[in-house]
């Protein structure tokens, strides 16, 4: 007889640890959804944070192949169109 209380309880408290987390999970995707609805509302700020703080880009740059002439981006280190090394950069880090 104890141990079919026993098994009763058992069984009470996994059903409760199983509903509490089916509703904390329920709890996150609504919330989840609430911040995905509104976020178009707070999105421009931070955006606006964070461009301000990048740091400016460098100017485009042509290729010294006399064939290629290609205008690449600033902080490329090798011609998109034909490979050949641009020459050294101002702003390399530790690593090339």
């Amino acid at each position: 007889m104890l141990l079919a209380d026993l098994v009763i309880v058992w069984v009470g408290v996994v059903l409760l640890v199983g509903f509490v987390g089916f509703f904390v999970i329920v709890i996150g995707a609504v919330l989840r959804f609430f911040a995905f609805l509104f976020r178009p509302l707070f999105r421009n700020e931070r955006r606006l944070r964070r461009h301000a703080e990048a740091p400016p880009m460098p100017a485009a740059r042509f290729c010294e192949n006399p064939r290629c002439g290609c205008l690449n981006p600033g902080g490329a280190r090798y011609c998109a169109r034909c490979g050949h090394v641009l020459g050294p950069v101002t702003n390399v880090d530790s690593y090339g």
